[in-house]
């Protein structure tokens, strides 16, 4: 059965300048791996020192990756902020984005930053990144 996982997590590696040729590189290269192999549609945007994930698939698959990114030492405060069936897929397939937090949702930043942003807030503002500054993205996985 399909499932959408919105994560919200506190990034513990480098974001700034010359971050794609270190771990957060890494990561994104491992996501977005995961992702195709997994048929995992979404998008996951760094901003303000937090990673916010959104992403549909197969229920097995979300808890799987969620598992293996529990372990990651590179997060921390991982929290699963939904975890719902869907009907349909809102993604066609997986993206990434850098967001600026001089230019979104300052309530949403601010709950964030707060520690308690909601599922439909970290959503929002994966949509609002992924518009506006999408870095990389898979080919399409499945027909949204």
């Amino acid at each position: 059965m399909l499932h959408r996982m919105v994560l919200v997590a506190r990034a513990r590696v480098h974001l700034g300048e010359g971050a794609l040729n270190g771990d957060l590189g890494l990561m994104l290269a491992a996501h977005m791996k995961a992702s195709v192999e997994r048929e995992m549609t979404g998008g996951l945007v760094w901003l303000d020192g937090w990673f916010l994930d959104v992403l549909e698939g197969d229920r097995e698959a979300l808890r799987s990756f969620f598992l293996a990114i529990a372990a990651d030492p590179r997060i921390s405060d991982l929290r699963s902020e939904e975890f719902l069936p869907i009907a349909r897929r809102q993604y066609a397939r997986w993206s990434v984005a850098r967001g600026d937090a001089a230019i979104y949702d300052t309530s949403a930043l601010r709950a964030l930053r707060e520690g308690h942003a909601s599922a439909a807030q970290a959503s929002e503002l994966v949509a609002q990144c992924l518009r506006s500054a999408t870095l990389a993205e898979s080919p399409p996985l499945v027909a949204a």
